[in-house]
């Protein structure tokens, strides 16, 4: 190893832990005032308050919210960058941390961890700048603080695909907290790692009617309760189960409160998710195959309105990041993890960086405090959820280090 290599890995872990105290009061005073989807303007204001205070020149994504700045050596403008991504939204729900430090906006929570991804890239470019100061920093870096990751119409991700951010960047990276694992411990996967996530509404609509005469209506309720079971069970059974398409129903609505009233409309909402991204460019087709199949001539005519919202992560150059998460820590650091059906629109981008040549990946960052048992840690979008203050640290490491440490 040589002595500038050493230099690098000592610089970013050091840098990185002396760090901690300043990024986790960002990290607290984001977590006290989250904001929702297309709503990030004083988390944006505080990214760039931050970047600026760097020497950077941070600029807005659209609409008032998101960043992104580009971190450029000497002698190197016009060098393709890489990119580092964070999402900066919370969720719409409510946070029941007894903490001093939890969300004082009703109804609104940092309980995805964005909040802890946003102070990693802080401090990433933190990180990033005095090796740049140092001479250590070999090729532009472009800072992306994605707004609207958890709102699919619009994704954030893909608007910043469609304005062109990355058309000229080689390869992009990012994290994502997990609590299935301890502080200091890394999951990295080769190929899928997050699935497809749509969103399916159906309307129905019928002759309604008295409940003393059903026979008269189309008696709306059984039929919503026919399809409530039945559609999602034929698109699992109908085909390869190795290409699963699950399609859960999260609300349906229909009637005015009157009990003895069969009502004329229904509306049912749900998502739909695969790891696969054929079945995912297939699954509007299939949903309005298999739904034909079920309700043909019970006398309900029914709208389907399908989002494809984002698909998979596909991860690539993962080895890259195992060797940067293992010289930066040791090798216990790095850890399998399994393709999840939960949705990321971070997908857009990889796909974006893909059709340039390139690639990235995402890894999940363990926040799970070390004196917590896995079976008592509150998961992502828990009103509980809870991850260790050590982990804006090693989240600002691993992302300097994607971004520094040359490619093996």
């Amino acid at each position: 190893m040589s002595d500038d290599t050493h230099n690098l890995y000592e610089a970013i872990t050091r840098q990185a832990t002396a760090l901690q105290p300043w990024l986790w009061d960002i990290r607290n005073t984001l977590h006290r005032r989250p904001e929702l989807a297309w709503e990030e303007f004083a988390t944006t204001e505080l990214i760039c308050a931050s970047l600026r205070s760097l020497g950077l020149e941070p600029r807005v994504i659209r609409d008032g919210v998101g960043v992104v700045a580009d971190i450029i050596p000497e002698g190197m403008t016009g060098v393709p960058p890489i990119a580092l991504r964070a999402d900066i939204d919370g969720l719409p729900m409510n946070d029941l941390s007894p903490k001093a430090n939890r969300s004082r906006v009703r109804g609104k929570a940092h309980a995805c961890g964005h909040d802890v991804h946003t102070t990693s890239l802080i401090g990433a470019a933190r990180v990033l700048v005095e090796l740049m100061k140092a001479g250590l920093l070999r090729r532009p870096v472009r800072l992306l603080f994605q707004p609207s990751e958890e709102r699919q119409q619009p994704s954030g991700a893909s608007v910043v695909v469609d304005l062109g951010f990355l058309d000229d960047v080689t390869d992009v990276y990012a994290l994502h907290c997990t609590a299935h694992l301890p502080i200091g411990r890394f999951g990295v996967r080769e190929g899928g790692v997050t699935s497809a996530c749509g969103m399916l509404e159906l309307t129905a609509n019928g002759p309604g009617g008295h409940t003393a005469r059903p026979f008269q209506t189309a008696n709306l309720g059984r039929e919503v309760a026919r399809v409530l079971f039945q559609l999602p069970d034929d698109l699992l059974r109908s085909y390869d189960p190795r290409a699963t398409l699950s399609l859960e129903f999260g609300t349906a609505t229909f009637g005015n409160g009157a009990a003895n009233v069969i009502p004329s409309e229904a509306i049912m909402r749900g998502t739909v998710r695969t790891p696969e991204v054929e079945r995912w460019r297939n699954a509007e087709a299939d949903i309005r195959t298999a739904l034909d199949r079920i309700t043909r001539g019970r006398g309900v005519e029914w709208e389907i309105n399908y989002t494809p919202g984002v698909p998979p992560t596909f991860n690539t150059k993962t080895g890259h990041s195992a060797s940067v998460i293992e010289r930066l820590w040791d090798a216990d650091a790095v850890r399998p993890t399994e393709q999840s059906l939960g949705g990321e629109d971070f997908g857009n981008m990889l796909e974006a960086v893909r059709k340039n040549g390139g690639g990235g990946n995402l890894v999940r960052m363990g926040v799970r405090p070390l004196n917590v048992p896995a079976e008592e840690a509150a998961d992502i979008h828990q009103s509980r959820f809870d991850p260790d203050p050590g982990s804006v640290a090693y989240g600002a490491a691993y992302l300097a280090g994607v971004a520094a440490i040359p490619t093996t």
